[in-house]
């Protein structure tokens, strides 16, 4: 329901020229700019937060969090002598951020192939997290251990593990140090001990293959109509038409896999300077 009620401020960012993404507690706005038009494009950044801002406060919403707002400015690691930026929202001063979390995933003003900072941000957690587990696994069973490395390991690893595809291994092999931590923790193997059988008594694919197994999982829902929303359009769409036919529904027919369904979307200029995300 609240995102019917805020569907306005999509109206709002378009009349403005940008490009959005809109999620349950979460606006982004992604603005393509030169170092031609440079102050324009930062001066219409701030007019449309603006225009949000007067929308929220008309509807009886809580105002935007300042504090909270994030900008990322995102230049090719190459470029020289590129002027910082700094926006203004309500009576804050919003400087780039070097870091910044997108649904999970750390990104970095260069977009860097390796995503060091969000592996190392995985790293930090999940290494916390086995430290604990490994203080109480003596009062647990093997299955007990296993899902609480599951609930609280297992999950940071594959969480987004999408998006490390094709990174080198430099980088995978700091995931798979800790998987193998894990590992060792549950069936209580010792340092020394070959990890292999580890893994294969626990049925654990490696990391690489379990970010390939994702991909493959995901590419073969997309090509064989197995998305959950798109059914769910379908299904709906199916009790329509045959209501309109007749007020008979019983009869509905059983839904069948077809390709998955298109939508339009936006598309902005891939060539550019810098873009901001706010």
């Amino acid at each position: 329901m609240f995102v019917l009620y805020s569907a306005p401020i999509e109206d709002i960012i378009r009349k403005h020229g940008l490009c959005s993404l809109s999620y349950a507690d979460d606006t982004q706005l992604y603005l393509v700019i030169s170092p031609s038009n440079r102050v324009r494009a930062l001066a219409k950044l701030e007019d449309c937060i603006e225009d949000i801002r007067t929308w929220m406060a008309h509807n009886k919403l809580n105002k935007l969090n300042d504090s909270k707002t994030e900008l990322l400015h995102v230049k090719s690691r190459f470029a020289k002598n590129v002027a910082s930026v700094d926006i203004n929202i309500g009576d804050t001063i919003v400087s780039p951020s070097e870091v910044v979390r997108d649904l999970g995933v750390l990104l970095d003003s260069s977009l860097s192939t390796s995503m060091s900072s969000h592996i190392n941000s995985v790293c930090r957690s999940a290494s916390f997290a086995i430290r604990k587990i490994g203080k109480i696994r003596r009062y647990f069973d093997l299955v007990s251990a296993e899902k609480l490395v599951h609930a609280f390991i297992s999950s940071r690893l594959d969480n987004c593990n999408s998006v490390l595809f094709g990174l080198p291994n430099k980088e995978l092999n700091k995931l798979q140090r800790i998987q193998n931590m894990a590992a060792r923790v549950i069936t209580l193997s010792r340092k020394r001990d070959h990890i292999t059988p580890v893994m294969c008594k626990l049925h654990w694919l490696p990391i690489h293959a379990r970010i390939v197994f994702k991909l493959l999982l995901l590419t073969y829902k997309a090509l064989n109509g197995q998305n959950r929303y798109q059914q769910s359009a379908d299904n709906a769409a199916t009790v329509i038409n045959q209501d309109s036919a007749s007020n008979d529904i019983s009869d509905i027919p059983s839904h069948d896999s077809g390709t998955p369904g298109t939508y339009e979307q936006e598309k902005c200029d891939p060539i550019f300077e810098g873009a901001y995300i706010v």
